[in-house]
């Protein structure tokens, strides 16, 4: 069993070699452990399909395991400080070191240089249908405490979390909102949906760049709902992402306000980016947050920061 922690679009740094010879599974009683005793392990994956927003930390170095921009380390920090009671957190840097642990033969034509979103919908697929374990988006500001990640792991096959972004809410009734695509969970290898999921967003990424557009976004929907929906549970309190009127909380809440009032991180396991760190990237307004230093985040009381250094 292992866990896999990923950031969209992100560092264009390289790891080899981290993950030969990590063997995880379960324990005699189903709870979650790792090889020869050790804790799961947290594998933190940074994406490196967008040139960072700062200097490079070390352009040659496989083995670095720290991202660049400083709201990334206090993600990974926050993760390490939560989660490394129960867990083990284990950075992967790019896209080369995930083709390294899934095996070069079950990579799909066009992964290295796919859209994101593509990208990290197989890559998420891929690592729960090959591997099992948990799988996150990095750029996630973990909340809860590993203990209380690990409950709501432990007695389930198969577990999503949230909303998608682009669901309105009100549409729930025609149709169940589609999981957030910041996380996904598989208790062992080879679950059925993570399995159909990765065949066929494999097929639509060797499709390539013509079916990498916005028709894209449509046929992630129809998977979902051909593999996924009414199937897999969802756990859609364990991303603070949306009001008490299924509200998307937003970027000028999130880094431009110091409250958040018709919403709670209340039972919480993590808090994404809106629109993950591409909608970041893609917005003039909010750049400023991808190289703000973290002393200065600190020091800030915008809703972010706040929950990042005061609990």
């Amino acid at each position: 069993m292992s866990v896999v922690l990923g950031v969209a679009w992100g560092v264009r740094n390289q790891v080899h070699g981290l993950l030969d010879g990590m063997g995880v599974g379960f324990g005699l009683g189903g709870e979650l452990t790792g090889s020869r005793g050790s804790k799961t392990k947290i594998w933190w994956y940074v994406d490196d399909a967008q040139s960072n927003a700062r200097d490079w930390l070390t352009f040659v170095d496989m083995n670095t395991t720290e991202p660049n921009e400083p709201y990334l380390k206090v993600c990974q920090a926050k993760a390490r400080s939560l989660w490394e009671g129960e867990f083990e957190v284990v950075p992967v840097i790019g896209r080369r070191a995930a083709f390294r642990l899934l095996g070069s033969k079950e990579t799909p034509e066009g992964a290295d240089r796919c859209p994101p979103s593509l990208f990290l919908a197989w890559c998420r697929s891929a690592f729960l249908s090959q591997l099992g374990g948990l799988w996150v988006d990095g750029s996630v500001l973990p909340l809860a405490d590993g203990a209380v990640l690990k409950r709501r792991l432990e007695l389930r096959d198969a577990l999503t979390f949230g909303v998608d972004p682009d669901e309105a809410l009100s549409s729930a009734e025609a149709k169940l909102p589609m999981a957030s695509p910041n996380a996904g969970w598989a208790a062992v290898p080879n679950h059925p949906v993570w399995r159909g999921l990765e065949k066929d967003t494999a097929a639509l990424i060797a499709a390539g760049p013509q079916s990498w557009g916005i028709d894209a976004r449509r046929a992630l929907r129809f998977l979902w709902d051909k593999h996924a929906s009414g199937t897999v549970a969802v756990d859609r309190k364990a991303e603070v992402s949306r009001d008490m009127y299924g509200r998307r909380l937003e970027l000028d809440t999130l880094l431009g306000k110091n409250e958040w009032t018709t919403g709670s991180k209340d039972g919480g396991l993590w808090v994404p980016l809106p629109d993950g760190r591409d909608g970041l990237t893609r917005s003039s307004v909010w750049k400023w947050f991808e190289v703000v230093s973290a002393e200065e985040l600190r020091d800030s009381d915008f809703v972010w920061a706040t929950w990042a250094f005061r609990r």
